[in-house]
């Protein structure tokens, strides 16, 4: 019954996780879809295990949503991204309800309201087709050289003809921000006739070349304007403009990939743990000659020191968009603000970096909503009309110590702590400190929902995760008038560690994220015995070896529980895992995470810190065993 508990309260602030990365996709400059549909899908999950069914399907149906914006069905519009405010209102008051009460909110009119949105028409149509140009000297010798560079990227070459309202008298400002908007998310080649000639004469249209690795409902979202009656959109061969010449080039000169690529970090921290196995394999097992051994562990801790390196990113480019992001939620909120880094140039690992960044980003949410005056209220104080937030990292004994503050109004503590007197958060004569009750669940300092804060569910979250998830502290300093700081020092850590938990026979174990090709329902029929009287599991045409948490499974054991199941990869191979149910995902920094060695092989127990965990990590080369 502990284990139930525990594990449900591990349910509630893994999803809280996942909510407040949702909060940060909707309140950042731009929407990103990829991102927020790979977010909703790992809520439909984690509501389908823990019987969640209201959120479970609004999940669903969200992600139905997404799938129609992604496809260019549907644009991103400020309705819609209302109904994201909802939808994400609507999964934290329902995740506080369950967790009190083990009950859910109706959802039913907020699907129709979805559904309603789904089925209507957008005056924008978008055709796709192939055009052939007969001419190759259409685009100057520029203007080829650019779609050379680009047909070698790889990007797609659109031909895109936007169709003004005849009534509109503003045609120019209306062409000239589907220009601006097209050159944000794509690179522009060619446009007839030229914003200055539009000026001149009574076109009513404009023709766009440009060439993108954009999806298509990114493209559409930056159409998507009143007053634009009529949208064509023709994709384009580049055979058909450039000569043979041109396209006979080698790309030599042209940097296919920039200076830099993209590197799932799940890919790094395989070869990591495939450079740790080698270690253990080469230096533990006495497969090296002794007089060999020092410059084999060189070579090995050289390598695992290059991949950790591809895993740090700067502060300055973690938080490169927070200022972008402040001066837009001022300019909403009425207030001018900026934001500032300093020590930006040190280096952080890039999960620890995303995770601080949900962090920081939450309380800079407070400090622009409560914390910063208005330009009105600032001059009439003497301050600078602009408010001003600044984060400042340094090292600090190998931990990372973080300070953000703003020099807005700070917090009248009395008012505050009558304002949780009232609101029955506190007792009347209780000791407490202005961090604990700014961290009681669903008290806030605001009178007011808006996007932004004002629901109760925020800096609860931010001090729950440096304390128990980064084995941090965090303690916050008022100076009324003046400003709030809030210092957050976090211990070292190299990388984050994931995993899937799951239950099989009564115990609770644990693989390795990286190692988890998928997880699948388990089927008794595609269950077969296959050499030395083994039992192998067939999915999807493949056949795969099937191993318990304690080896390979015989065929005297071939009746399995009708449940689940992971495919697991580890150098090369792959396995299927019988699973009775799955529990979660879970990460913890290396920093706290201690293995220790059991009776059996290939298991580990765990520590997180002082606390030994109620499950088992199950090496992957137990495939290999």
């Amino acid at each position: 019954m502990g284990s139930n508990i525990e594990h449900k309260k591990e349910f509630v602030q893994d999803t809280h996780n996942i909510l407040s990365r949702i909060n940060k996709i909707l309140t950042t400059n731009e929407i990103s879809i990829p991102r927020l549909y790979r977010e909703v899908h790992s809520l439909k999950g984690a509501a389908g295990f823990a019987g969640l069914t209201n959120m479970e399907q609004l999940a669903h149906t969200l992600e139905d949503f997404l799938s129609n914006i992604r496809s260019g069905k549907l644009s991103l519009n400020e309705d819609i991204e209302k109904i994201f405010f909802y939808a994400q209102d609507f999964f934290v008051k329902d995740l506080e309800l369950w967790k009190s009460q083990s009950k859910e909110l109706d959802h039913r009119e907020l699907l129709l309201s979805i559904e309603s949105k789904t089925a209507s028409e957008d005056p924008i149509s978008i055709e796709v087709v192939e055009e052939k140009h007969e001419s190759n000297s259409f685009f100057n010798d520029f203007e080829s050289t650019l779609l050379q560079e680009a047909m070698y990227r790889g990007e797609q070459f659109y031909k895109i003809i936007c169709h003004i309202d005849r009534d509109e008298e503003m045609k120019y400002p209306r062409l000239f921000l589907v220009v601006n908007n097209l050159e944000k998310i794509s690179n522009v080649v060619k446009i007839e006739p030229t914003l200055e000639e539009i000026t001149k004469n009574r076109s009513r249209e404009i023709t766009l070349y440009i060439t993108t690795s954009k999806i298509k409902s990114e493209i559409y979202k930056g159409l998507n304007f009143d007053r634009i009656r009529e949208v064509e959109f023709l994709r384009l061969d580049y055979n058909s403009f450039l000569n043979s010449s041109l396209l006979n080039d080698s790309p030599r000169d042209i940097n296919l990939y920039g200076s830099t690529i993209d590197v799932e970090t799940l890919k790094i921290e395989e070869i990591f743990n495939y450079a740790q196995d080698l270690h253990n394999k080469l230096l533990l097992e006495e497969f090296v000659i002794p007089e060999k051994r020092g410059v084999v562990k060189e070579l090995l801790t050289g390598m695992k020191r290059t991949l950790t390196s591809l895993t740090t990113i700067s502060f300055n480019r973690a938080f490169a968009d927070f200022d972008g992001y402040c001066k837009k939620l001022g300019n909403e909120l009425g207030k001018e603000c900026e934001f500032i880094i300093n020590g930006g140039e040190l280096p952080i690992d890039r999960e620890l970096g995303e995770i601080l960044k949900e962090l920081i980003l939450q309380l800079v949410k407070n400090s622009i909503d409560h914390g910063l005056e208005s330009s009105k209220e600032r001059v009439g104080m003497g301050k600078n009309p602009i408010g001003r937030i600044i984060l400042s990292v340094t090292s600090v004994k190998e931990s990372l110590a973080l300070t953000l503050e703003d020099d807005g109004r700070g917090i009248d503590q009395k008012a505050l702590i009558k304002r949780g007197i009232d609101g029955n958060f506190i007792e009347k004569d209780e000791k407490i400190s202005l961090l604990s009750l700014l961290c009681k669940p669903g008290f806030s300092t605001s009178k007011e929902v808006n996007h932004y804060s004002g629901r109760g569910v925020g800096l609860d979250l931010v001090v729950n995760r440096v304390i128990n998830k980064l084995d941090g502290k965090i303690k916050v300093e008022n100076n009324p008038g003046k400003g709030l700081q809030f210092h957050i020092l976090i211990p070292p850590s190299s990388s984050v560690k994931r995993f899937t938990l799951f239950k099989y026979r009564n115990s609770s174990f644990g693989f390795s994220i990286v190692n988890v090709a998928k997880k699948i329902t388990l089927e008794n029929k595609n269950i077969t015995i296959g050499d030395n009287s083994t039992l192998d599991y067939t999915y999807n045409n493949v056949i795969y070896p099937i191993y318990t948490p304690w080896g390979r499974l015989s065929s005297t054991n071939r009746e399995l529980k009708q449940g689940y199941g992971l495919i697991l990869r580890y150098l090369g191979k792959k396995a299927f895992i019988p699973v009775d149910e799955f529990i979660l995902e879970k990460e913890f920094f290396s920093s706290v995470l201690t293995y220790v060695d059991t009776d059996t092989p290939n298991h580990k127990a765990i520590s997180i810190g002082d606390k030994k965990e109620d499950f088992t990590i199950i090496l992957p080369s137990i495939i290999n065993s």
